[in-house]
């Protein structure tokens, strides 16, 4: 896992972009606006490829997370920022999205464990006023859509068939991630990479690609390994998302005042007394992830027997 630099001091150049969530047609747009990025330019490498971006001497580049979910490039632009990172390890800095930490639910999610128990999974009304149905009602769903036939003529059968990592990562995405193209876009990403027909890219093979992209060498993971949750780069502070807010409910949320006001500032996971030097609390943050990214690298799925997780706090994973 590459070091950390959650403080660079003193005045520099920097070039920035946030939530690219899989559009790389988009980043690459980005970089020929970018005075700081570039793709290379020499007979060596004559292509706009992942593994040909550059970054321009004396620039830093921070990627403010979110890098998959609503966009069919999310592999190649998830290599690109790995590949960068590991080429300037000093000057390149990628953030933590929350579309980036959900993913780590899916190696549990994914688990032949949990497929099978999905269709006992109940509905539940979501804190927006959404219904989310439950296993059964979106198997019985998926199953009368890919029959064409109506849901009560759909088979015990049926269910049974349609009870796959790929149908469980269709609701993932669509009731708990709120990416509800992601997995489409994959199939699109893969059929480009291969240089396949579309129609030639089965549901197996883009739930393959997650559990490919996620396990030991997949970039996703890789993303994740390199990433952190905040960086002072002089007197900008990047984070992903807000550190002050003021919808939190007094007594839920950590230090929220009587009218919903909190800041994540000087506030670390599992340090009660709050950090009050920015550079100090960013180092600690930043510590505190990369360790919860090693703990879910060593306990990929809920249920192996020596993890720490229990089943409280399993459903606060990728929600």
């Amino acid at each position: 896992m590459a070091a950390l630099h959650s403080h660079i001091p003193g005045v520099q150049q920097i070039t920035y972009v946030s939530d690219v969530e899989g559009h790389w047609e988009y980043f690459k747009n980005f970089v020929k606006l970018s005075a700081g990025l570039r793709f290379c330019t020499s007979p060596a490498c004559p292509n706009e490829a992942p593994d040909n971006l550059e970054l321009e001497d004396d620039w830093h580049f921070v990627f403010g997370g979110d890098s998959s979910d609503n966009g069919p490039g999310t592999l190649r632009f998830q290599e690109a920022m790995v590949r960068l990172k590991r080429k300037y390890p000093d000057r390149v800095h990628l953030l933590l999205g929350n579309r980036d930490i959900n993913k780590m639910a899916l190696t549990s999610e994914l688990s032949q464990e949990e497929v099978a128990q999905f269709r006992h999974s109940p509905g539940e009304r979501r804190s927006n006023g959404s219904w989310r149905p439950g296993g059964l009602d979106f198997l019985k769903q998926a199953a009368a859509k890919a029959m064409k036939i109506k849901e009560d003529e759909v088979t015990e059968s049926m269910i049974e068939q349609m009870s796959t990592k790929a149908t469980k990562l269709k609701f993932m995405f669509k009731y708990k991630m709120n990416s509800d193209q992601e997995f489409e876009f994959r199939r699109q990403e893969l059929a480009l990479l291969e240089n396949k027909p579309l129609e030639q890219i089965d549901d197996q093979e883009v739930a393959c690609s997650y559990e490919t992209s996620l396990g030991p060498g997949g970039w996703t993971r890789e993303y994740l390994r390199l990433a952190q949750l905040g960086v002072l780069i002089g007197d900008a502070l990047f984070v992903h998302g807000q550190i002050i807010g003021n919808t939190f409910k007094p007594g839920k949320t950590r230090g929220a005042d009587e009218q919903g006001v909190a800041w994540c500032v000087r506030v670390v996971p599992g340090v009660e007394a709050p950090v009050e030097d920015i550079v100090e609390w960013l180092t600690q943050l930043n510590r505190w992830a990369a360790a919860q990214v090693q703990d879910w690298e060593r306990y990929p799925t809920w249920s192996s027997t020596s993890s720490p997780y229990v089943v409280d706090k399993k459903r606060e994973r990728g929600d």
